[in-house]
């Protein structure tokens, strides 16, 4: 009997590992998916039958049921490039998307500028624009940190890096920890991949401006001892700096109109030909002034 459990913090890879394991899977087994209720797990554990399960770690889960789980795995990542995900998917996915079409683009017109001039925004001011009434910086704070007591609590489990996890090292490791064959490929329903943003590492350093690093640095400290993520990258020379708008602004109109679908509400657009979404607004001046009150 062999019962796989998947743990991590949300924006961390926890879905692409499921289905890449899952997949991979040639006996029986029975899967759940950020399961709410954990007692027929609990049941199936009992009773040896196989179970997969992934769990994101943002609230307290029964510890006594996880424990029953011979296998567990810990995808861990850099939590600058972390947080750059969430700020995206959940200002987008949690929090904008209820919001007018003019504030969504006037939104959507912040990231844009992100993109044309780094230097223009730091990510502090974006996330306290456009998150913190879904998640402040101490409820993020709070789920990263809740990797560091799953580890404490399962010290057993096999930690893997998102970074080797996507460029392919440790695969034969895992590999070995399982005794599990690993898909090369992973395969994500449709409905998933709304939380695929850019598939790699490093991104942080385009976004982070230097009051950036002053302010996250003694937050991410402990998270990045722990799992020896090395602290003198904060102080290494940055790369030119270059942001995407397809996984900045495109990424989040995207997010904002798939959650909007979901409520049956109009997508917003941003065609200058309609006139229930047309917003123009000068970035330099107006904007700024808007963030001074965020």
């Amino acid at each position: 009997m062999k019962n796989i459990l998947i743990a991590g913090s949300p924006k961390s890879g926890t879905t692409a590992l499921y289905f890449r394991i899952k997949n991979s899977l040639k006996e029986e087994y029975k899967d759940f998916f950020e399961p709410s209720d954990f007692e027929q797990i609990d049941s199936l554990i009992n009773n040896k039958q196989n179970v997969i399960s992934k769990i994101v770690l943002y609230r307290s889960f029964p510890q006594d049921i996880l424990s029953k789980f011979n296998k567990k795995v810990l995808i861990i990542r850099d939590p600058r490039d972390t947080l750059i995900s969430a700020l995206l998917y959940e200002g987008a996915y949690h929090a904008a998307w209820q919001d007018s079409p003019k504030d969504i683009l006037k939104y959507r017109q912040l990231l844009q500028g992100k993109e044309n001039n780094p230097e223009s925004v730091s990510v502090y001011q974006l996330w306290n624009t456009l998150v913190k009434k879904s998640l402040t910086i101490d409820d993020f704070i709070a789920r990263i940190n809740r990797v560091i007591s799953f580890y404490l609590d399962f010290p057993e489990s096999f930690a893997l890096k998102y970074e080797d996890f996507i460029s392919g090292q440790s695969i034969s490791s895992l590999s070995n920890y399982l005794d599990l064959e690993i898909n090369q490929q992973v395969e994500i329903p449709q409905h998933f991949k709304r939380v695929v943003r850019t598939k790699s590492s490093g991104n942080w350093q385009s976004w982070f401006l230097d009051s950036d690093i002053e302010y996250f640095k003694p937050l991410f400290v402990d998270y990045m001892s722990k799992f020896q993520y090395d602290m003198s990258s904060w102080d290494s020379p940055q790369a030119e700096r270059s942001i995407s708008t397809e996984h900045c602004s495109q990424y989040f109109l995207k997010l904002v109109n798939e959650r909007r679908k979901l409520h049956k509400l109009k997508p917003v657009k941003t065609e200058r030909n309609n006139e229930d979404t047309v917003f123009s607004i000068n970035f330099s001046s107006k904007i700024l002034s808007w963030l001074k009150n965020a």
